[in-house]
């Protein structure tokens, strides 16, 4: 018998768990693998690696969170318990990162012998497994912007693995251990700009600012394209959180296209998800012909 196809979300859901444990796998190996070498850059790498767990256990909150029914007290059901964990976790690594550069200044002034050669085969092991989780995403990560996301941090995550190994070779050739803590800063600096855009993106979430890649007066110019549409005014764009953007506003339509509002709308929210992405829109429809106080009752 023929099996039935596995849902799209759920193959993405499952790729997202396998990336999880794995990814946690390589934070294991590499902060363990970093205290047993005497490696500070290698500890380092474990943290960035870390900031993108969250970003994988974010991804899989969407789904999650998306599923879950909205009720009378929690409209928008749970999706910004997302951006609340975005910005606990935000101000943790910052403070992780901060705690590393000190780490790392205190080595350059006094260098720890390193065990370069266990490290590069550590390294080595991370990298090997980073490239695993990468190949894992590829395909999907074409047809699902989530797992693209996931798929671009995993990236990130090997290059940061190979620039240690490459340390690890520098300190074989050259025994000067300072290697090690020059690399951990460079890390350190990466894993505190990760940080910055994690708390930079959860906190105009939390004040409904416009989502970043979206400019007000081009959403504008996109809902004025459809024709009928005169004017745009009381016009918001927010994110309830980083997979969820919503819009509210006002147009204002000539007299023939009121007889069509419901096929205006229905173009101006079709137009607005395919550029945007904005899939729950509120629209309040006016009509030109209507007195200027009666309209402003209705807004």
């Amino acid at each position: 018998m023929e099996q039935p196809h596995q849902h799209p979300m759920d193959e993405s859901q499952r790729l997202l768990k396998v990336g999880i444990m794995l990814t946690f796998a390589i934070f294991l190996l590499e902060f363990f693998g970093g205290l047993a070498t005497h490696s500070l850059a290698l500890m380092s790498d474990a943290w960035h690696i870390f900031i993108d767990i969250w970003a994988l256990v974010l991804s899989f909150l969407a789904f999650f969170v998306a599923q879950r029914p909205a009720d009378e007290r929690r409209t928008f059901g749970l999706h910004r318990m997302e951006v609340f964990a975005a910005t606990v976790n935000g101000f943790t690594v910052f403070f992780i990162a901060i705690g590393i550069l000190y780490a790392a200044w205190r080595r350059l002034n006094h260098p720890v012998a390193v065990r370069s050669l266990e490290l590069l085969w550590i390294a080595g092991a991370g990298l090997a497994l980073n490239l695993v989780v990468a190949g894992l995403f590829y395909e999907r990560s074409q047809m699902d912007s989530n797992i693209r996301g996931a798929f671009l941090h995993v990236l990130g995550d090997a290059l940061g693995t190979l620039a240690v190994m490459l340390a690890a070779g520098l300190m074989i050739v050259t025994k000067s251990h300072r290697i090690d803590a020059v690399v951990s800063a460079l890390i350190a600096l990466i894993v505190l700009w990760g940080s910055g855009r994690l708390l930079r993106d959860s906190v105009n979430t939390l004040l409904e600012g416009v989502p970043a890649g979206i400019r007000i007066q081009e959403v504008e110019g996109e809902i004025l394209r459809v024709q009928g549409v005169l004017s745009v005014h009381d016009l918001h764009v927010w994110s309830i959180c980083s997979h969820l953007k919503a819009l509210s506003g006002h147009i204002l339509l000539g007299d023939d296209a009121m007889r069509n509002q419901h096929g205006v709308l229905e173009e101006v929210g079709r137009n607005l998800k395919g550029r945007f992405e904005i899939a729950h829109t509120t629209i309040q429809v006016e009509s030109k012909s209507w007195p200027a106080e009666q309209g402003a009752q209705r807004g």
